[in-house]
């Protein structure tokens, strides 16, 4: 959704951010269940496109051909 019911669960803390992989094209980032919003609005993803991530990226990591 466009905003999140408990903005307490998305604030930038290490322990908000704890789930998250790898994909083709970006960083998704899985909040865990009530984190959030409540458990019938479903999983709650974010999808971070590695071009948004350019500036945070080890120039010789292995990230960097995924980012355009």
């Amino acid at each position: 959704t466009d905003a999140f019911l408990f903005e307490d669960g998305a604030e930038p803390k290490t322990e908000n951010y704890a789930v998250w992989n790898l994909k083709q094209d970006g960083l998704l980032i899985t909040f865990e269940e009530y984190q959030v919003a409540p458990y019938a609005a479903g999983p709650q993803t974010v999808l971070v496109p590695y071009a948004e991530l350019r500036g945070l990226l080890d120039p010789n990591g292995p990230l960097v051909p995924f980012v355009q």
